[in-house]
């Protein structure tokens, strides 16, 4: 009898959580398929540039990456709140620091929520470790996928505020 109760307790508290806008997930949940995605960009998707400039607003320019070390060649374009990596009209990879809702990942996080709302969200990262980005420092960046070397999200946290201050996804 007790058990059942415990067990009924605990599925109302993760009913409640789930309708009050909570998720629960755990790393093993991330799922590439549907979680690789921010707003409308997702890897492997058709580039169209009006979509992008109608997300990202005006283009500022691109530089093209020859292929290196197994990895496909890339024309990195610009934007004023952006990076788009491309490939044969194909998204590689997608940066953003601006904060939006129309630029957040499918679980709703992006740009200014906080460390805690990404764990909450995505559970422990599969990979976590420090990157240089200029003007900020060394930033704690999470990140997650099934193989984080071919495919992930990454969250770059800045440590002062603990707030997501960039998103990225990548692939090859």
């Amino acid at each position: 009898m007790r058990k059942s109760i415990s067990q009924f307790l605990l599925a109302l508290a993760v009913f409640l959580f789930t309708l009050h806008g909570g998720t629960l997930a755990l790393a093993a949940d991330f799922n590439e398929a549907a979680d690789l995605q921010i707003g409308p960009f997702v890897p492997g998707g058709s580039y169209s540039e009006e979509t992008t400039e109608g997300y990202l607003s005006l283009r500022e320019g691109n530089s093209l990456s020859p292929a290196a070390n197994g990895l496909p060649a890339r024309n990195d374009i610009r934007f004023k709140f952006g990076v788009v990596s491309v490939n044969d009209g194909k998204f590689l990879a997608f940066a953003t620091s601006k904060k939006s809702e129309m630029l957040q990942t499918p679980r709703h996080i992006g740009v200014g929520n906080t460390k805690d709302e990404v764990l909450a969200a995505y559970g422990e990262p599969d990979q976590l470790n420090e990157k240089f980005i200029r003007g900020l420092g060394w930033l704690p960046v999470y990140t997650y996928g099934q193989n984080t070397k071919e495919a992930g999200l990454e969250f770059y946290v800045f440590k002062l505020s603990n707030k997501v201050v960039q998103i990225r996804f990548y692939s090859q």
